[in-house]
C-alpha cells in the first residue's frame, strides 16, 4: 500500500480531529494497534460513514505515510 501523493493525517490524535472536522475521506486502522486507540476512531469513522481499512500493521502503515515510525491511524484527507 502506499499513500503518496495524498493528504494525510497520521496518528490518533489528528485522527480524530479530522473526522470531528468532517476532513477525513478514508481512514486506516492498525491491526496490531491497541482497541482502546482504535476503537473509538473506528466507531466515529463508521458514523460518519468514513470508510475503514484494518488489514496493515502499525509498521505497514508508517512506511506508507512516509514516517520512520509505526503508526495506528493513517486519515486520508479530502482535498
Amino acid at each position: 500500500m502506499t499513500l503518496e501523493g495524498k493528504k494525510l493525517a497520521v496518528g490518533a490524535k489528528v485522527a480524530k480531529k479530522a473526522l470531528d472536522a468532517g476532513r477525513a475521506e478514508m481512514l486506516y486502522l492498525a491491526c496490531d494497534a491497541s482497541e482502546s486507540v482504535v476503537g473509538p476512531l473506528r466507531s466515529s469513522a463508521l458514523e460518519k460513514g468514513v470508510p475503514v481499512v484494518e488489514d496493515s500493521t502499525m509498521r505497514e502503515l508508517g512506511r506508507a505515510a512516509g514516517i520512520a515510525i509505526g503508526a495506528g491511524a493513517v486519515t486520508v484527507l479530502k482535498d
